[in-house]
């Protein structure tokens, strides 16, 4: 099994979990974070690849789709938290993130992905996951792992 492969695993058992499985409570957090932590793992290990050319609009998440898990993410019973912006050479700029629009960005990212993979156009879904990591779904991944470890072991 390759890297590709492997990352694919993952998605799969993430977008299962955000379609279905979020569940409430302590247990619904300790969950929640081990689905995000091992997918974010698996997309530290994505090599650069080739860049797609395929169309990616019969793929994409639609808005009602990304509405949908947002709202489940509710269950988690936690949601709004204060962040700051990583910028190491100017003052930081404070913010609130939210769980529920992470775990959605999250999905969409990677879900996009896991159906250009499943459609056969690995180079394209290969990229769309290794570019949005660094770009997008990597940073929503690291705020909720921040956010999902202090509450379960805080």
């Amino acid at each position: 099994m390759d890297v590709w492969d492997q990352f694919a695993a993952e998605a799969e058992l993430f977008v299962q979990w955000a379609e279905g499985g979020i569940r409430d409570g302590h247990d619904g957090a300790t969950e929640a974070l081990q689905r995000i932590a091992r997918l974010y793992g698996a997309g530290v290990c994505l090599p650069c690849p080739e860049s797609g050319d395929i169309q990616e609009e019969p793929y994409r998440v639609t808005r009602d789709e990304w509405q949908t898990v947002y709202a489940r993410s509710a269950k988690l019973q936690l949601d709004f938290y204060n962040t700051c912006e990583p910028i190491l050479d100017v003052e930081p700029e404070y913010m609130v993130g939210s769980l529920s629009d992470d775990i959605a960005d999250i999905y969409r990212d990677v879900c996009t992905g896991l159906r250009l993979f499943r459609a056969g156009h690995r180079n394209e879904a290969a990229w769309e996951w290794e570019f949005n990591f660094r770009a997008h779904w990597g940073t929503h991944a690291a705020d909720a792992i921040r956010v999902l470890h202090h509450h379960v072991f805080g």
